[in-house]
């Protein structure tokens, strides 16, 4: 489980990085394994909370990639999937302020990226 979780960490630290160097297509890669890496973490154990934590850190970074490639539909359901994933970790942890601070960052990038959209139709 904690091999799987740390591996996620790395994979999503290096799309980060690959992301802020605008390697785009890399980075929308290792997303999508860190992705995969808590998941498995997920299925050994389902109430472990820093991976859903951590998960949903991925999907709100990957979600904020694909905004600024304004791929806005697949950012939209990433934001609502790392919503998803917090609020799963907050039932756990329901005091936890970083889970908290996490969800509202989504919750924020979600709605600025609707309004953006609902302006340009």
């Amino acid at each position: 489980v904690y091999a799987h979780n740390n591996l996620g960490l790395a994979l999503q630290r290096l799309a980060d990085l690959q992301a802020n160097l605008s390697q785009h297509d890399a980075a929308l890669d290792n997303y999508q394994l860190s992705i995969e890496s808590y998941q498995q973490a997920l299925k050994r154990a389902p109430d472990y909370v820093n991976a859903h934590n951590n998960l949903g850190n991925t999907l709100q970074s990957l979600a904020d990639l694909q905004a600024n490639l304004s791929q806005h539909n697949e950012a939209q359901d990433n934001y609502r999937q790392s919503i998803d994933c917090y609020d799963r970790a907050l039932k756990w942890a329901p005091d936890d302020p970083g889970i908290l601070g996490n969800r509202g960052i989504a919750l924020q990038q979600l709605s600025g990226l609707q309004g953006d959209n609902a302006d340009k139709k």
